[in-house]
């Protein structure tokens, strides 16, 4: 979760030297949902091993996840004009921390 941090502070420093601002906090955002998406997605998961839970609630859960998702998306780019670009930049910042991880053999 570190290495995530990391991440998003650096791109959304990046996007703030690129764009200004405003894709600062585009990147931001994006870099927010995808974190707590992890940090959701891993509670579910540790649910599921521990045998806490039935199907359903699992799959409650992740349809609840991807409609909030959803929705703070469109909001954000539809209402509030966040750049796309810069949200999709933020977004990328799991793929980066993986393998930056990956690269100083954090998963190994």
């Amino acid at each position: 979760m570190g290495i995530l941090i990391a991440v998003s502070a650096a791109l959304s420093a990046g996007g703030y030297l690129w764009g200004g601002i405003d894709f600062s906090i585009g990147v931001a955002l994006g870099c927010l949902i995808v974190g707590l998406n992890y940090l959701w997605t891993r509670a579910v998961v540790r649910r599921v091993l521990r045998g806490e839970g039935s199907k359903g609630r699992v799959a409650l859960s992740y349809l609840a996840k991807l409609g909030l998702t959803v929705l703070v998306l469109f909001l954000a780019i539809l209402r509030f004009g966040v750049d796309p670009l810069a949200i999709l930049i933020g977004v990328s910042s799991l793929f980066v921390s993986v393998t930056v991880a990956y690269a100083f053999g954090a998963l190994n």
